[in-house]
């Protein structure tokens, strides 16, 4: 089975009409797996990113319209889902797969536009709990940090 994966950084979803390009784009480009950062989907409305092709598989939301990620999968992909999990202020967000007797874990990530060691702390905890599955990891930031 072939797995298309594409990271982006949509920079709000609040439009309907920018949710419906977007949706038909993942479509045109054959992606199986949406790793979404900056959505700014309030947790009530997550649902309204989603399709008869894609569904959201697993997401974190801000209080506010800021930040937000998801993670997004082709409705018919048909792999089980292991384990999903996610922070409270809409920066991480994952889920553990199976695929072909392999465990992926995909993370969608939305890193602090200025240095937080607390977030890179939280993450990197994360990535090495995740030590028994292959990491795939889309990240959105315009700060770079070193561990």
């Amino acid at each position: 089975m072939d797995i298309n994966i594409l990271s982006w950084n949509v920079n709000g979803l609040n439009s309907p009409i920018k949710r419906t390009k977007c949706l038909d784009y993942l479509r045109c480009k054959k992606v199986s797996i949406a790793l979404i950062q900056e959505s700014h989907l309030k947790s009530a409305d997550v649902h309204r990113f989603q399709n008869k092709y894609f569904k959201v598989i697993s997401s974190s939301s801000a209080v506010n319209k800021t930040k937000a990620v998801l993670i997004m999968s082709k409705r018919n992909i048909g792999f089980p889902i292991i384990r999903s999990g996610n922070d409270t202020v809409g920066r991480i967000t994952y889920v553990v797969v199976s695929l072909n007797n392999t465990k992926y874990a995909f993370m969608s990530v939305y890193a602090p536009t200025e240095g937080d060691s607390s977030f890179f702390q939280e993450l990197l905890r994360l990535v090495v709990s995740l030590e028994d599955c292959l990491v795939v990891l889309g990240a959105g930031s315009s700060y770079f940090h070193e561990l």
